[in-house]
């Protein structure tokens, strides 16, 4: 089978064929690190670590993976009273622009081990790579891309033809968008390459223009090109970063390599909160923390691939108990699998049991699509239950399909295959007794009564052939 990728450059979906066969060299953006990363971007790097898993274990690649940290701040247009956003958290906490950026990175690497996320073959710190940003700034300017004004460097984006082919933007209707009119611009849309120092910056740096630091845009490019090797295979970000962060970085690419650098850009969507994109300047975001205190990382995982990665993502509780539900479904056949099988085989060899798993890569050979995924998880569990049911279901296929869903968890990381040992409390065992009685007796309004005061304490009965069946309810 092969995997097509939407590709945002050619707005197409292509055949994935990396430039090394066999090698993925795969660069995403990683965050700004001045305060508590959000569940924006929780869903962002889950999504990040999903396309990273699909092809290291399932379809066989040797992928690098690199993901930087910004750990200084940038001065972009919108940005307010000319101060960055890590000096705004060192006035904000009374604290060094170190100390500011080395407890949010810490904060950072926290979250991700905690939703499971597996960290980056390298990660680069920009602060630590200003020098090959300057020579690639150097090289812009050689190649005729980009100007010098009062010791700042802007790039000239009337050198560059594809500039807004990335993100499709009317670069002359954005002329008019642009929030801070500078007059050392020779046209509204170029940007910083190089800003010469103001007092609302958090570091600076020597450079041949003068005292200043990078833009925004160019530490990617930099970072990309030192640690995968010039051009490479896999860029993604989220779709805020279209315009004007990817926009810039090919333009960059281009300005000094004659290439746009990459070959697939892939664009996850973004998280919304009651219609609204999450995001830290609107003050309308959910910590990663704070959701873990309410839902468990199988379950915001589970959330997060029920709706396709381009597509915007809506939080809502009600939401985040559906995808417990599901979770503790599958989790609940693996139990039943258990008891017939108690562990997966080596090899898949059933009828049944492999063509699930070509519908399964089918899937996520089709642009990641996991909800289709998901969908054929749970046909699965629908035919395999029917055949435990009529006791049909052989050893062996129990144990194709725990190998089957224990090679997806590589990806997924949702799942639970340790077999579940209940010590049901005496209290509940005594309204155990007490509801048989009932239901011996056909006082059923009594029965159920004491069948929802078990579950109120944790426990859910089922009834079955061989008798009422306990088990606890998990956590979210």
């Amino acid at each position: 089978m092969v995997l097509v990728l939407y590709n945002t450059w050619t707005k197409k979906k292509e055949v994935f064929k990396p430039i090394e066969p066999g090698k993925v060299g795969y660069y995403s953006c990683g965050p700004t690190v001045y305060s508590s990363s959000h569940l924006g971007h929780g869903v962002t790097y889950i999504r990040t670590d999903m396309l990273k898993q699909f092809l290291k274990k399932w379809k066989g690649f040797v992928v690098k993976h690199v993901q930087n940290i910004t750990d200084f701040g940038h001065m972009t247009s919108d940005a307010d009273e000319g101060i960055d956003k890590i000096k705004k958290a060192m006035d904000r906490e009374k604290k060094t622009a170190e100390d500011i950026t080395e407890f949010y990175t810490n904060d950072f690497h926290d979250s991700m081990k905690k939703l499971k996320i597996e960290p980056p073959d390298v990660e680069p710190k920009a602060s630590e790579n200003v020098d090959i940003m300057i020579e690639i700034i150097k090289k812009i300017i050689e190649n005729g891309y980009a100007y010098v004004k009062d010791g700042t460097v802007y790039f000239d984006v009337s050198k560059y033809k594809d500039y807004g082919k990335l993100s499709g933007k009317n670069m002359e209707a954005q002329e008019e968008k642009q929030r801070v009119a500078d007059p050392n611009k020779k046209n509204p849309n170029d940007f910083v390459l190089w800003a010469k120092h103001q007092p609302g910056h958090s570091h600076v740096w020597d450079s041949p223009w003068g005292k200043g630091m990078p833009g925004w845009h160019i530490e990617c490019s930099a970072m990309g090109r030192k640690y995968l090797d010039g051009d490479f295979d896999i860029h993604s970000g989220g779709v805020d970063h279209y315009f004007p962060h990817h926009e810039n970085e090919i333009a960059q690419n281009y300005g000094a390599f004659g290439s746009i650098g990459v070959n697939y850009w892939i664009h996850f969507g973004l998280l919304s909160i009651n219609g609204e994109k999450m995001s830290k300047s609107k003050e309308n975001f959910i910590t990663i923390s704070d959701a873990l205190e309410k839902f468990s990382p199988e379950t915001i995982r589970m959330w997060v691939f029920s709706s396709q990665y381009k597509s915007t993502l809506d939080y809502s509780e009600d939401n985040l108990r559906k995808a417990k539900e599901k979770v503790d479904k599958i989790n609940n056949f693996i139990q039943s699998l258990l008891k017939i099988a108690d562990s997966a085989d080596d090899k898949i060899e059933t009828d049944l049991v492999k063509k699930y798993y070509e519908k399964f890569e089918a899937a996520m050979d089709d642009n990641l699509n996991t909800p289709e995924a998901l969908a054929v998880i749970f046909d699965l569990i629908t035919e395999a239950n029917k055949k435990i049911d009529s006791k049909s279901l052989t050893k062996k296929e129990a144990a194709d399909i725990l190998a089957l869903l224990e090679k997806i968890d590589t990806i997924f990381k949702m799942m639970n295959f340790k077999k579940e040992k209940i010590e049901i409390p005496e209290e509940v065992k005594k309204l155990i007794q007490e509801r048989e009685k009932a239901r011996t007796e056909k006082n059923w309004k009594k029965a159920d009564e004491i069948r929802g005061q078990i579950r109120k304490m944790g426990y859910l009965l089922e009834d079955s052939e061989e008798g009422v069946k306990c088990r606890k309810i998990r956590s979210s």
